[in-house]
Formats: C-alpha cells, sequence, structure tokens
C-alpha cells in the first residue's frame, strides 16, 4: 500500500512540476476546444496484447491480453504525469498446475503504475494529436492457479516494474483517444525457477485506450 501511494504521489507531484515549468506553456490554435481544467485530466479505458520476452515464461504462457485504468494529469503541457491500475492474463502450459473448475490454467497479474510523460500537443482545427513518450515506476502482483508443490511456479510473486514506451493521443470535444507501446523490465521476480534459474518476467504489451479529458 505504501508503495502505492508513493507512485500517486509522484505523478501528482510531476504533473504540479509541468504546470508551473515556464518552459511547458499551453499551445493553443484557432478553433481548438481546451478542457475545462486547462491544463487537461484525462480518464481511460483500455486494452491488448502482452507476452514475455524471456524464453522461458514465452515457451510456457501464450500471448495474453492486457487492461488498464489509466489517468493523465497535464494533457495539454509538454510534460505530464500518470497514473494507472494495470491488469493482464495468460494461458500457460506446464506440469502441476491446474485451471479453475477444469479449464485452462493461467498467469494473472495486476498492479499500479506512476510515470512521467514527455509530449507535444499539436492542433489541428478542434483536434489535439500528441506523441508522447513516458517511463516511471510500478508494483505488480503475479499469480497463478491451483499450484501443485512439486510445480517449478509459484502461486504469487510481487515484483518492481520500471515502465517506459511511447505512442500517440487524440483529443477532440472532450473524447480521449489513445494508443501506445510499453516495455517493463521486472525486478525481484522468482515467479517460476527452472533447472535452478529464474525465469525472467521482463514483458511488453501494446494496446489502445478511450476517455473523456477534463
Amino acid at each position: 500500500m505504501k508503495i502505492a501511494t508513493g507512485l500517486i504521489a509522484l505523478a501528482l507531484g510531476l504533473a504540479s512540476a509541468g504546470r508551473t515549468d515556464p518552459i511547458a506553456p499551453e499551445v493553443t490554435a484557432p478553433g481548438a476546444r481546451m478542457p475545462g481544467t486547462s491544463i487537461g485530466i484525462s480518464l481511460g479505458v483500455g486494452g491488448g496484447v502482452t507476452n514475455y520476452t524471456g524464453s522461458e515464461m514465452s515457451n510456457a504462457a501464450g500471448v495474453g491480453g492486457a487492461y488498464e485504468l489509466r489517468a493523465t494529469i497535464g494533457t495539454r503541457l509538454f510534460l505530464a504525469g500518470e497514473v494507472a491500475y494495470i491488469g493482464s492474463r495468460r494461458n500457460i502450459d506446464t506440469s502441476n498446475v491446474n485451471g479453475v473448475f477444469g479449464g485452462s490454467p493461467h498467469i494473472f497479474s495486476n498492479g499500479l503504475e506512476g510515470a512521467l510523460r514527455v509530449q507535444v500537443p499539436m492542433y489541428a482545427g478542434a483536434w489535439m494529436i500528441e506523441p508522447f513518450a513516458f517511463g516511471g515506476l510500478g508494483w505488480t502482483h503475479f499469480g497463478t492457479d491451483e499450484v501443485i508443490s512439486s510445480s517449478e511456479l509459484k502461486s504469487s510473486d510481487d515484483v518492481l516494474v520500471v515502465p517506459f514506451g511511447g505512442g500517440i493521443s487524440a483529443a477532440w470535444n472532450g473524447l480521449f483517444l489513445e494508443g501506445r507501446f510499453t516495455y517493463r523490465p521486472v525486478f525481484n521476480e522468482d515467479l517460476m525457477v527452472r533447472a535452478g534459474n529464474t525465469a525472467s518476467l521482463n514483458n511488453w504489451s501494446a494496446g489502445a485506450l478511450v476517455g473523456y479529458e477534463f
């Protein structure tokens, strides 16, 4: 819980810094609709695909589905902060793991992330188009279905993640759209140990989000 509170405080602090930074003025153009908050705050939900990059986990688990609930503070500035709740679910094929109610076994994850976002707001009439890059810190909880004691998988694992990547956003009359690619190095993982070696949980995700800009 302390980690989650710290991530939220980090994102809010970064957004506040972007608001007061003299090199990060609001950018406007004739015909552009500015949000009621002036700096722009978006809230949206999204989904996409995700996979592990290491061979041990990518061989054991298939490409999975990813989802998120994300708030961005400062969408109309050059510097913004983000806070996100993220999750994923993947089928897994390894011994001594049973699925729920006789179904296929899964690995699931959920967690919190905070990030600093650098972006370039550009305007075309009422549209705002915004390429961006981001980097931050997060906490993720990994879990599995029922694990038998002799399995190479643990039932759960809590790890530190360092998400970074880029994408593009668009806003029009309050509608907020976004696509992004994220790479997540993972630290202190021990969810699966195979032949004495800990399998890497490094992963990537690609997805889209739809929401509202205040």
